[in-house]
């Protein structure tokens, strides 16, 4: 059985998927954003039908990079892992996937060891980083928000919202690489489950750990 270890990306395979990356998060992103908007009643169902098709498409995009890459590159493969891509380090990483069972047990026990609440007061140096990096994806969200209904009207193609699209993706890494430093820093728990986030509250100067 072949060991599961780091596996090296070449440059060119990690420009691909990164931009693959960038353009889920990208889409992920303005989903929230679009669901956010029609929960509290604007008519939006057109917008969020659209951004859901896009999304699929790039999460397919995504696999399919993931299982080419691997056969090509010969990686190992056994049942119950996956491979993510540290953009750090460079490398595809491999992961064990909790299996059903396990997550059903961990809720039966309550859930898992995360409690939510407040993690650490931010300092007004990372506090004016976070600022800056939230209202950026803030802006790219509106615009890609405005170029969606002006494409959902037929007045442009979709390479133009693409753009935006991989724009946002990008300010949305930002924001989840400095949550990623910042928890590596000051050793604030370590999120697995995608229920649970990073938020940061402003006037408040406090990160919160908390369930979406």
């Amino acid at each position: 059985m072949k060991k599961m270890e780091a596996q090296p990306v070449n440059e060119a395979d990690l420009a691909t998927i990164l931009a693959l990356h960038k353009r889920r998060l990208g889409w992920s992103y303005l989903l929230e954003n679009t669901i956010a908007d029609r929960v509290v009643g604007f008519p939006c169902e057109a917008e969020e039908f659209a951004v859901r098709r896009q999304l699929r498409e790039a999460f397919q995009k995504v696999s399919e990079w993931f299982r080419t890459t691997g056969q090509k590159e010969k990686w190992p493969f056994m049942e119950g892992w996956v491979w993510e891509i540290d953009f750090e380090s460079g490398q595809a990483m491999p992961k064990r996937q909790r299996s059903q069972t396990h997550q059903e047990a961990q809720e039966q026990d309550g859930g898992s060891c995360l409690v939510e609440g407040p993690i650490m007061t931010v300092g007004d140096m990372d506090l004016d980083i976070i600022k800056r990096l939230l209202e950026k994806r803030d802006a790219v969200a509106d615009q890609a928000r405005s170029h969606l209904r002006v494409f959902l009207n037929g007045e442009f193609g979709i390479g133009e919202l693409s753009n935006i699209i991989q724009e946002l993706g990008t300010a949305d890494k930002d924001v989840r690489d400095w949550f990623s430093a910042m928890a590596t820093t000051h050793n604030w728990p370590r999120i697995e489950d995608i229920k649970w986030v990073y938020r940061v509250d402003i006037p408040e100067k406090q990160v919160y750990l908390t369930r979406r």
